[in-house]
């Protein structure tokens, strides 16, 4: 085959080339040449390696027919077509005339929720067109049953392609921010692509893009991972960029701090703020995975902050045994042991209900001079913007899969609110 890729393409391409990788996700924006690149190079693949097995897997049958079946057609118009040898409509699998074959497949999760139709996928490898329309645990079973075909004639790449457009959901939190973080598995990688990386795009269409609303236009023009949606029903209904965002301040190691800690499975979470005047100063959050209370402490101690003016306070559940522990004392106990803490450091009261705890913490936000740190405390912002409640007041969160609904740093604020703040208001 000979076809002409674009810049990104190319460097998505030789990812696989490379032999270096697992898992490429390549994506960011519309119209950057994603599903192309997938089609193209998973055709390739079977080309290269007879008798091979490839899936395309996208969310629903109209989508596959919507899109990737459409694009398919015109690779195979560009040249492909002389490499095959049938495209079995019915069900959807294409064969190449020497012996390779490849799958469209619907994840169809709706009506196979414990994903039967995976368990006798044999593959090589596969491509999973919008990953971030699929569930998490898709993301995972397609890793279960990539290179489970043996009857390849060679040694076929096991990968698993993925394209992507920002969305605010598992792909964000397992891909995009470990790549910005530097923290993608060893054999992961993740390759940004914008609309203008595609030289086929006319002009004219890029300036009608401009008449898209703010948020639509910077998500899926200009990549942004991090706009977000207006929300229905927010908890924080008081919540006010121009307000409350102040990247300006920072920790005052010289002054009490509180640390506000609520306590889950994975992962526990902690908002560092600072008590001034008649508000507080939001500087910086903690996210320890699998919930160690140790790997806490470490994360405390690396605040350097003298630890007489350490002040802990929290969900009132860490009185219990809700976290690892080494012993059957309480959460608290643990960490007033390990930081060599006393009693009178400790404010714990009882956890407030959804719906008093939400006219407090409104009432704080707008009555008192509350600040965060944005770049500090994504995950708090987050929070503040996104999470939801019922018509009763009470935060939505039955769903911890969707990273909307875990409002574990809003639970932070809230308990600070109530164990520091109340009394101002």
């Amino acid at each position: 085959m000979n076809f002409e890729l674009t810049g990104r393409q190319t460097t998505a391409f030789e990812a696989i080339e490379s032999g270096a990788y697992r898992v490429i996700v390549f994506g960011g924006a519309i119209r950057g040449g994603k599903t192309y690149w997938l089609l193209l190079t998973l055709s390739y693949l079977a080309l290269q390696y007879p008798r091979s097995r490839w899936v395309i897997i996208r969310r629903s049958l109209p989508d596959l027919k919507r899109t990737p079946c459409p694009s398919y057609n015109a690779i195979l118009d560009d040249g492909v077509n002389q490499y095959l040898e049938s495209w079995n409509r019915d069900t959807q699998v294409v064969t190449f005339i020497n012996g390779s074959e490849l799958l469209f497949m619907a994840e169809s999760f709706d009506d196979d929720k414990d994903l039967n139709r995976f368990k006798g996928l044999e593959v090589n490898g596969a491509g999973l067109d919008e990953v971030n329309e699929l569930q998490e645990q898709t993301f995972y079973k397609v890793q279960e049953r990539i290179g489970s075909w043996n009857k390849a004639i060679g040694q076929p790449p096991i990968v698993c392609l993925a394209t992507c457009n920002p969305a605010n959901n598992w792909v964000k939190s397992i891909i995009y921010e470990r790549y910005k973080e530097g923290t993608l598995p060893e054999r992961w990688t993740f390759i940004p692509s914008k609309i203008t990386d595609n030289p086929h795009i006319p002009a004219e269409y890029l300036e009608s893009l401009k008449e898209l609303p703010p948020v639509q236009y910077a998500r899926f023009v200009e990549g942004d991972w991090d706009v977000m949606d207006d929300v229905a029903n927010p908890f924080l209904y008081e919540w006010d960029d121009s307000k409350h965002i102040d990247d300006s301040v920072q920790l005052n190691r010289n002054m009490p701090v509180h640390i506000s800690v609520d306590f889950n499975i994975n992962p526990l979470c902690a908002l560092v703020m600072q008590h001034v005047g008649r508000g507080a100063v939001v500087v910086d959050e903690i996210k320890i995975e699998k919930g160690s209370v140790d790997a806490f402490c470490d994360a405390v101690l690396a605040l350097g902050i003298p630890m007489g003016l350490i002040r802990i306070t929290g969900d009132a559940m860490g009185k219990g045994g809700t976290v690892q522990q080494r012993d059957n004392s309480s959460a608290y106990t643990m960490i007033k042991r390990r930081l060599g803490m006393s009693d009178s450091q400790f404010l714990i009261p009882a956890n407030p209900t959804h719906y008093n705890s939400r006219i407090d913490c409104n009432a704080a936000l707008r009555k008192l001079d509350i600040r965060v740190n944005s770049k500090r405390c994504k995950g708090f912002v987050f929070d503040a913007k996104q999470v939801q409640c019922d018509a009763n007041g009470s935060i939505i969160k039955t769903n911890r899969k969707n990273i909307a609904e875990r409002a574990d740093f809003l639970d932070c604020f809230r308990y600070f609110v109530n164990a520091i703040l109340k009394r101002y208001l």
